[in-house]
């Protein structure tokens, strides 16, 4: 996945200080609030419900870790995870706006809804386990 990814949704790929605390929760919603924004920025004629949809359960994510806390790090991590889904998704829907035609370059609309759940997962495990350690360390 291109890093730029990070920049086409609104984000600065710099490195932060190590020291600073990143709230999860917050995170999350800044991610889902870019997505719909993009949405919204882009007079998009293909179908974009999967990319509302990957948006809304960003954001219901978002709730299920209010004190998680991340690193810079993890919190890179995370945006290159949601990122990359947001790239291929984003993609897609400007090829299928300007072709008239539904994009299958990263598979068809099952394929992508599989993606999106796959992804989401994995996200959710790591911040999951993240969370777990945070509580065994206090």
């Amino acid at each position: 996945m291109p890093e730029s990814s990070e920049r086409e949704i609104g984000r600065d790929a710099t490195p932060e200080s190590q020291s600073k605390v990143i709230n999860t929760r917050e995170e999350l919603r800044d991610f889902a609030k870019s997505q719909r924004m993009q949405i919204e920025g882009n007079k998009f004629e293909a179908n974009i419900m999967l990319m509302r949809s990957f948006a809304e359960r960003v954001e219901l994510m978002a709730e299920e870790f209010p004190e998680l806390e991340l690193s810079p790090f993890q919190k890179r991590l995370l945006w290159n995870a949601l990122g990359g889904m947001d790239y291929m998704l984003f993609e897609d829907a400007k090829e299928e706006t300007e072709t008239g035609q539904e994009v299958t370059r990263h598979g068809d609309y099952a394929a992508k809804s599989h993606q999106i759940n796959l992804t989401l997962l994995q996200v959710y495990s790591f911040l999951h386990d993240l969370e777990g350690h945070h509580k065994e360390a206090a």
